[in-house]
């Protein structure tokens, strides 16, 4: 059984309409990138997963369930996380109160200490600014906390959007490296990236959605090789390749 399910989705907000017939499937432990230009419809589609936006048609399926109609906490108590675009900490919280608001539906509480220890142990960095305010942290540090937030709900399924946006590459080579330590101890992730390339490389299969539907998917290795994935994500002409 896959770990999520969108089928024959539409949504959008109000009367504009984003996306229009979606169709993914993730199983479970893999890690699943949506590529496609800005206003395709990818954080729209995290959105709708997260119960943010509501599909008007179509059915959304996590571990077998319709829950289209479940709320957003709900769903974060079921094991499923979402770390959105531009981080959106606490930016008057300490690094560590950021950390334990991640884990508010959380009632054990020495297990809650160790998660946060690990998460320092993922991002040492967090762990030498822990009393710091979140808004002090550089981008990089921000991103690193919210990645580190998310999970502090113990996730099955970690919906991540745009971690690497206006990041240096040494921070999102260590961003990407978590995510593989994380499919290791079996974290299934939807991964939404600009960085085509990089996403494909990390990612187990990808879609390549446009204006609002998917018009290819496959192995990601296989997705980096085509022509028309290299000409329109990654700056390729076919007289280059």
């Amino acid at each position: 059984m896959p770990m999520l399910e969108l089928e024959g989705i539409h949504a959008g907000y109000g009367a504009v309409k984003v996306l229009r017939d979606f169709n993914i499937r993730i199983d479970d432990g893999e890690i699943v990138t949506l590529i496609g230009a800005n206003g395709a419809g990818k954080s729209t589609a995290l959105l709708t997963i997260s119960g943010v936006v509501k599909p008007t048609a179509g059915v959304v399926r996590y571990q077998g369930e319709d829950i289209a109609g479940v709320r957003t906490h709900e769903l974060v108590g079921r094991g499923l996380a979402h770390s959105p675009e531009g981080r959106r900490i606490f930016a008057r919280l300490t690094v560590h109160e950021n950390l334990e608001l991640g884990a508010y539906t959380r009632r054990d509480t020495q297990a809650v200490a160790k998660e946060i220890a690990t998460t320092y142990e993922l991002f040492p960095v967090l762990g030498q600014r822990r009393e710091q305010p979140g808004g002090t942290l550089s981008g990089g540090e921000q991103q690193m906390l919210a990645l580190g937030r998310a999970l502090m709900s113990k996730p099955k399924l970690l919906l991540l959007d745009e971690p690497s946006l206006g990041l240096a590459p040494l921070i999102v080579r260590a961003i990407f490296d978590v995510l593989v330590k994380l499919r290791e101890s079996g974290v299934t992730v939807l991964l939404v990236e600009q960085n085509a390339r990089m996403a494909l490389e990390l990612a187990d299969r990808g879609y390549v959605i446009e204006t609002g539907e998917i018009r290819l998917s496959g192995p990601g290795k296989e997705l980096l090789a085509d022509e028309r994935v290299r000409g329109a994500y990654l700056g390729e002409s076919h007289d280059a390749a």
